[in-house]
């Protein structure tokens, strides 16, 4: 009959199953989400950057041409016109810093909005290290009492065959 408990006790053992794996997995898509949304705004910056260089260059460009249009002399209209080409160009350069001031702004909440999740993650992963070893713990035990069982078993048999 003692024997008949442990094969039930044998069958009744489940592999570890941690009780949050949903809200783990449900973290770690988070973790990704909040890693993709800073590289899109990483991307962004950068493409800020080089629309402002290229930018740059250009009104360094037009400033060369227009020294060495000058030197050949050039009508009011002209200059009139070429005042109003750059200014339009630096009032561009202004909305590219301000946008930069934005996405800086963006950059910092994403990175943080990313440790948070990243945080959250950890402390799951953690949970589960701990029910794990938990769950390790207790299954030795439980092996370890049915050896126990299995060595009186053959103890109490060999003491009544030897009677």
């Amino acid at each position: 009959m003692a024997m008949r408990s442990i094969t039930r006790l044998d069958r009744g053992d489940m592999p570890f199953n941690f009780r949050f794996q949903t809200l783990l997995k449900h973290r770690a898509f988070l973790v990704k989400k909040a890693q993709i949304a800073l590289a899109a705004v990483l991307s962004r910056r950068d493409s800020l950057l080089a629309a402002r260089h290229a930018l740059i260059e250009r009104i360094e460009d037009e400033g060369k041409k227009w020294d060495r249009r000058q030197a050949d002399g050039v009508s009011v209209g002209e200059y009139q016109s070429y005042s109003y080409f750059m200014r339009s160009l630096e009032r561009q350069l202004l909305r590219f810093d301000g946008e930069l001031k934005r996405v800086a702004q963006e950059i910092v909440q994403a990175r943080s909005q990313l440790q948070e999740v990243e945080r959250d993650l950890k402390v799951g992963e953690r949970l589960e290290e701990t029910d794990r070893e938990a769950y390790v713990s207790q299954r030795a035990r439980k092996e370890q009492g049915q050896s126990d069982e299995i060595a009186i078993l053959k103890q109490s048999g060999r003491d009544r065959s030897g009677r």
